[in-house]
Order: C-alpha cells, then sequence, then structure tokens
C-alpha cells in the first residue's frame, strides 16, 4: 500500500530539518569558538612569555656590565681625575687611567670600548681610540655628552662608533653620588650581543623583533637600517598604547595595521621589548579550525537528511491510519479533489464535521432538546426547591422518584476551561462539549463501580455528577475513590477532548439533610479557581483552610494618598503589595473579592471628593459583579480599565487645581527671591511630593523648577546692578548665591558677566 504523503508531513520534515542543522550551527560556532579562543589564550600567552624573558635577559646582561663598571667608579685615581684641571698635562695619569679602561674592555665580555669623559680638562680617555684632547674630539662627541649632562643620571642608548659598529652605550656621571657631575664613565658594547639574545628566541611564525627606547628609537633590530633612528607612525601608535598599558607585560592587536605585537618593558631602562607578528600567521590555526567545524556541520546535516525522514515516517503512522478512515467515510471523488500532496489538517477537518453532522441526527432522534423527568427531579433537589418542605411531602417525592433514602449523596461539578485548552471544539458550541464530557464521566463512574446521576447544568456551564453511597460507606475510604475518579475524569477529557477541565467535590449529606447543599459547596470549591488557579481539583478541605489575614489599612491609606496627589505609579505598586499580602496569606476567593471591593468603594470615595460627585464608566456592580476566573483577571480589570479610568478623571481635576498651585508657587518664589530654594523645601511649604511638583511644574509652566527659579534670580540680580551701587558679591549674597556661582549662572543666562552688563546697559 502506498505511504500516504501531506503538506504537514512535508512541512514537519523540512522544519526538524532546519532546526537540526541551527541547532548544528549554533553548536558547532560556540565550539569553534571556545578552542579557538583556548588556542588564542595559550599561544598568546607563549608569545608575552617570551617577550618577557627576552627583557629579562637583556635586564641581566646590561646589569652585569653596571656591576662590572663598579670597579672603575670606585678607583681612586679615576675619582682624582675628575677634579683635576691640568689631566692633559699629566700624561702618567692619563695613560694609568687609560690601561686601566683597556684591561676593563678585555676582562668584560661583548665590550667595544670603555670611554672616560673629562669636561673639565676637555679630554676623552678611550680604551679604543686612545686619548683624544679637546681639539680631536668630534661635535657629535660632545653634542652627546651634553645630552647626557643634561640629564643628570645613568642611561643607556644607541650609539655610533667612527668604525661604523653598531654600539649601545652605558653613560654613568662623576662621581656617582652627586648632582653635578664633574666627568663621565662610558661603556660601549656591541649591539650584536643585544641582538643575539633576540635571535635565541626566534619563533617558527616570521615576525619582527625590537628592542626600542620609551622615546621611540630603535635600540636593537634585524633591520640595521633602522638602528638609532625613530619609529615610523604606525610602530609610534604601537609604542603609545604599550607605554599606556596598565601592566609591564602583555599584548595589543594593531586593526590599522593587521598585527599582532607582545611586549614586555624593563623594568631597570627604559626600553621595550616588542615581538611583531602579521595577525593572519599568527592566527593560521583558525584556518584548520574552521574547515573541521564546518566538515562537522555539513556531516551533521547529511545524517540528519537520512535520518529524519524514515523517523517521521515511523510516527505518522496512526496519522496515516485515520486519513484513511476518513478516505472511507469522504470518498476518493471528494479525496481527489484535494491534490497529490493534500492538507491533512483540512481532511481531519472534512471528517470532524461528518462525524459531527452524524452525532446531530443522533441528539435528534435521541430528543436532544428534552428533558426527562428524572433529571428535573434532581435539578429542583440539587437547586434546594424542597428545603423548606415538609418531612412528609420530602418523603413522598423521594419515593416518586425512586430514590434511595438510606444513601448519603454528594457532587461532582465538572466546568471546562477553554482559556488553557487546546480543543477543536468551537467556543458557540457548548452542548457538544458538555455533551461528550458527559459521556465520560458515565463511563468512568461504571469502571469504578460507582453509583450515580451525570447530567448538564441548565446554565450549560458545567456538568454534575451526582454519587451515591451506602450510609455505613466510610468517609475516607469515599473520599479517596472521588478524588480518583476526578483525576480519572481530568486525564480521559485531556487525552479524548483535549480539554481542560477544574472540578469541584462537595461533603456528602442524606436527602433528608438536601443534597443543595453538596451542589452548593462544589460550585463554591470552584469560585475558589481565583486563588487556586485553573484546571484543579478543588475540595472542601482547600477552601476551608485556615490563615491568617487583616484588612492592610495602611497601604489603603498609603494608596489613597497618593492617588490625590496623583501618583500613578506609586498607586500601582501599593496596590500590587496589597494582592501580594493576600496571596502570602493564602486567602481564599471570598476574602479576596472583599477586600478588591472595600478598596473599589474607597477609591470611588476619593474620586467623588475630589471629582465633586463625577461618576467612572467602569463600575463594580453589586447585582451583577465582573467575572473573574483568576487573581490575573481580577488584576486585569483594575489595572487595565478601572484604574485608568481613575487617573483619568483625576488628570482632568488635578489640572485646574494644578494651576493654582503652581502660580501660588510662583508668588511664593517672586516674594522670597533673596532666599535660598530648593525643590524639597519648596514641595514641604506646599504639602507637595516633590517628584509630582517637579513634573506638575514642567508641565504647566513649560521649564523645569530649577531653570525657573535661576531666571527669576538673575532678573532680579539684573534689577540691582542696574538700579544700586552694590558690588557684585553684594548682589549675589542678596539672591542667594556665592559669588562663583552666581557668576557662572548669570553667564549662562545672559551670555555675559555682571560686571559687563552693568556697564553695558548703564552706558
Amino acid at each position: 500500500m502506498r505511504l500516504f504523503v501531506g503538506r504537514y508531513f512535508m512541512k514537519n520534515v523540512l522544519v526538524s530539518l532546519v532546526a537540526v542543522v541551527a541547532a548544528a550551527l549554533i553548536i558547532s560556532l560556540s565550539s569553534f569558538r571556545f578552542v579557538t579562543g583556548a588556542f588564542d589564550r595559550d599561544h598568546i600567552g607563549d608569545q608575552v612569555k617570551i617577550a618577557e624573558l627576552i627583557t629579562t635577559q637583556l635586564d641581566g646582561e646590561l646589569e652585569s656590565v653596571v656591576k662590572s663598571a663598579s670597579s672603575l667608579l670606585m678607583d681612586q685615581e679615576v675619582l682624582q681625575a675628575i677634579y683635576a684641571k691640568d689631566m692633559e698635562q699629566q700624561s702618567s695619569s692619563v695613560q694609568q687611567i687609560q690601561h686601566k679602561l683597556i684591561t676593563y674592555s678585555k676582562n668584560v665580555k661583548n665590550i667595544y670600548s670603555a670611554d672616560l669623559y673629562l669636561p673639565v680638562s676637555n679630554l676623552l680617555i678611550s680604551s679604543t681610540n686612545g686619548i683624544i684632547t679637546a681639539s680631536a674630539i668630534s661635535d657629535e662627541t660632545v653634542r652627546l655628552y651634553q645630552t647626557v649632562e643634561a640629564l643628570r643620571k645613568p642611561l643607556w642608548m644607541y650609539t655610533k662608533q667612527q668604525s661604523s659598529e653598531d654600539v649601545i652605550s652605558f653613560f654613568q656621571p662623576l662621581p656617582v653620588q652627586s648632582n653635578f657631575p664633574q666627568a663621565y664613565l662610558a661603556v660601549h658594547i656591541r649591539e650584536r650581543a643585544i641582538n643575539n639574545i633576540i635571535k635565541a628566541s626566534k619563533a617558527d611564525i616570521p615576525h619582527e623583533a625590537l628592542v626600542i627606547s620609551e622615546s621611540g628609537k630603535v635600540i636593537s633590530s634585524e633591520n640595521k637600517s633602522m638602528l638609532g633612528k625613530f619609529l615610523d607612525s604606525d610602530k609610534q601608535r604601537m609604542l603609545k598604547d604599550i607605554l599606556d598599558a596598565p601592566n609591564r607585560t602583555g599584548y595589543i592587536m594593531e586593526r590599522s595595521t593587521d598585527t599582532f605585537t607582545a611586549f614586555s618593558r624593563s623594568s631597570s631602562t627604559e626600553w621595550v621589548t616588542a615581538l611583531r607578528f602579521p595577525s593572519r600567521d599568527f592566527f593560521s590555526y583558525k584556518d584548520d579550525i574552521f574547515r573541521f567545524t564546518a566538515f562537522l556541520l555539513f556531516t551533521v546535516a547529511v545524517v540528519a537528511l537520512v535520518v529524519l525522514p524514515p523517523g517521521y515516517f515511523y510516527m505518522y503512522t496512526p496519522v496515516v491510519r485515520l486519513i484513511r478512515g476518513i478516505r472511507r467515510t469522504i470518498g476518493q471523488d471528494e479525496l481527489a479533489e484535494h491534490g497529490r500532496f493534500p492538507d491533512e489538517w483540512e481532511l481531519l477537518r472534512e471528517g470532524h464535521r461528518q462525524t459531527e453532522a452524524e452525532l446531530r441526527q443522533l441528539q435528534e432522534r435521541s430528543g436532544k432538546m428534552s428533558v426527562s423527568v428524572k433529571e428535573l427531579a434532581l435539578f429542583r433537589l440539587l437547586h434546594g426547591s424542597y428545603a423548606q418542605s415538609a418531612p412528609e411531602h420530602l418523603a413522598a417525592f423521594i419515593q416518586e422518584q425512586g430514590l434511595d433514602e438510606r444513601n448519603k449523596y454528594w457532587t461532582l461539578v465538572v466546568e471546562p476551561e477553554p482559556e488553557i485548552s487546546e480543543s477543536n471544539f468551537n467556543q458557540d458550541e457548548p452542548s457538544l462539549q458538555l455533551f461528550a464530557i458527559s459521556n465520560l464521566c458515565e463511563e468512568i463512574l461504571r469502571q469504578n463501580h460507582l453509583d450515580g446521576f451525570v447530567l448538564p447544568s441548565l446554565d450549560m456551564k458545567h456538568v454534575i455528577v451526582l454519587c451515591s453511597a451506602p450510609l455505613h460507606a466510610r468517609e475516607r475510604q469515599l473520599t479517596g475513590v472521588t478524588v480518583l475518579v476526578a483525576e480519572s475524569v481530568q486525564n480521559a477529557v485531556d487525552n479524548y477532548l483535549k480539554l481542560s477541565v477544574s472540578i469541584g467535590i462537595g461533603d456528602t449529606y442524606t436527602l433528608r439533610e438536601g443534597i443543595h447543599h453538596t451542589y452548593s459547596q462544589s460550585c463554591e470549591c470552584l469560585r475558589e479557581r481565583l486563588v487556586l488557579g485553573l484546571g484543579r481539583i478543588i475540595t472542601t478541605g482547600d477552601i476551608n483552610q485556615k490563615f491568617i489575614y487583616t484588612y492592610p489599612y495602611e497601604l489603603e491609606s498609603s494608596l489613597l494618598k497618593e492617588l490625590k496627589m496623583n501618583n500613578q505609579e506609586e498607586c500601582l505598586g501599593i496596590f500590587g503589595e496589597m494582592f501580594r499580602q493576600m496571596l502570602d496569606a493564602r486567602v481564599n476567593a471570598p476574602t479576596v473579592i472583599k477586600t478588591a471591593y472595600a478598596l473599589y468603594l474607597s477609591i470611588l470615595r476619593v474620586v467623588d471628593e475630589v471629582s465633586d460627585g463625577a461618576s467612572l464608566q467602569v463600575k463594580w456592580e453589586v447585582a451583577s459583579p465582573p467575572c473573574w476566573d483568576t487573581m490575573e483577571d481580577l488584576l486585569q480589570w483594575f489595572r487595565g480599565e478601572f484604574f485608568p479610568e481613575v487617573f483619568k478623571t483625576m488628570d482632568l481635576m488635578n489640572e485646574n487645581k494644578g494651576r493654582q498651585t503652581i502660580e501660588a508657587v510662583k508668588e511664593y518664589l517672586y516674594e522670597t527671591v533673596t532666599q535660598t530654594h530648593s525643590l524639597t523645601s519648596v514641595a514641604e511649604q506646599f504639602g507637595l511630593n516633590p517628584s509630582y511638583l517637579s513634573r506638575l511644574f514642567k508641565k504647566l509652566s513649560g521649564q523645569s523648577f530649577v531653570q525657573f527659579t535661576a531666571n527669576l534670580k538673575i532678573e532680579k540680580a539684573k534689577q540691582l546692578l542696574l538700579t544700586t551701587q552694590l558690588s557684585v558679591f553684594e548682589i549675589a549674597e542678596a539672591v542667594g548665591y556665592t559669588e562663583r556661582t552666581f557668576g557662572r549662572v548669570f553667564k549662562n543666562v545672559t551670555g555675559t558677566t555682571p560686571a559687563n552688563y552693568r556697564v553695558q546697559h548703564k552706558n
């Protein structure tokens, strides 16, 4: 037999495929970000550590040079020479110092030259270039030492010797502890010694390694043409970012040049080690991870395409069977009109219409519109028609209807909840709903071996299940069976009719006690849905639970106070707090209604006082109160219908009073312009809420309270400037300002200073 495939089936398969692919895409992207993030952290951390290691080695190398020079710094002949003014004539002393410099240069690794410059004697003693007198010292060398002399501190810098050897020089002013150097010891080490440290940590990824000073000069680089030169603009931005960084080691991403830089700042010198990588090469592993993620995503999509359709074919079997049954009911000719891929829901609706037509025919045949004599008798008992009758009349009626006086009776009232149901029943078909529910209830009574009657209510809102049991039956046992029956009814109605129902259960009574009591209790239980919610099984035990609750007079007083001041948000907040307290106290539905009605009357009284008897369109009539099934419905009525009408009325009344209030406030400010006022103090003066006064002032005067008081004081100040000889300081005090604040506010308002204003307008 050919498999039936419809539009709904195809939509389900397509939507599922899209959902699986979308979920796989989200997971893949999340995984991609997580994995690349982990790789980024490790890779970046390694390069930062390498930069830090290079800086540590450089600091160690330079520190060893500085420590090795300590012997020269403390040498007595060197110290005596720096104060001598005729060292060029003391050739033996000069040669001894040169010999010590030569010995130092040979003993310390990577030393190119060691020099002692004596400005007083205009003499330069060098281990490499010999003894240079003033006339032979180059201008470049003199400028170099002048720079060092201006700084007056030990420093390292790049220099270039006459032999074109790239060197890095250490300059130490002498004596060491003096702020007025008399000589300078220069130790020149070969730049390649620094560059060898950088090369030893060369990474597999092509990159550029630099040692630069904080001023932007290149100290060491594989590109020898850059040595001693300032960085270009791109690298200058990089250096600025490095110097602005809070930590001495770290990394920066340069978007403009698409480069990654790991850096480390030296703690002993003003140098920065920077390792620059092209971003594409540095993060090349991301391409491999992306390709692998794309492959996984493609694999998931293929697997979903292979697995999902057969799975849906299997799960679709019950629908196919139902549609095949409908085919037999509708006929092949009508079914062919739906095309190659028919709409399953349309077929089901057609079958439903056929079933309804058959059901209506059956109902017409069984006299659907008639009510049996037995049902009428039960309705009279349930509604208490015989409650006040004489015992003999009641006994005669019971015997006439064939009821058993030796039984006790109780009711279950089953009411559908269309608001939370997914049923295909139309809202205008209550009789059809109750008919289906009644059939299920009768079947469940038979399954549980309970005697009883099932009948719909006269207003067609619920089904009444009247159960009976012998007088000697135990109450606990009956309670358990009744709850079991109620749960079975709920489950059956939900499974077969896709309807949600609430069930109220009354206590047991004899016919002489009056079974209208149990029906009233069941209906009262259903009213408790207001608190407990829809779709519940509610017993008299649920509505008789003890609770402690007193009417919140303080909250009501606060709400009415805020209402009089037309603070709408505060009113709604207090209103919500009142009902939160009720819910926390677990009150019953009658208490909720009483509290709500008391609050309604109090608000009406306030509206009546303020509006001189104006009536609201939204009313709570005692004879026909609003119909609320849940607490949300009650709150929505207040917030969505009642309070908006109240606020609208209060707005109309308060606007006229507000204009009078604002005029009074302005008059008060005119009279006390020389005093210092704040929004809070003025609000207290008139017994108003500061925020309410602020809103009202802005609305009715077109400017804020602060702007108005400032303009008022400035106008008074203008008058005093033009009509009195008071100083600006005195005028500022007269209008309640300090001189500084007065000048700033006056200029903001008039565009000029008080003194200029006085001069311009007097002239």
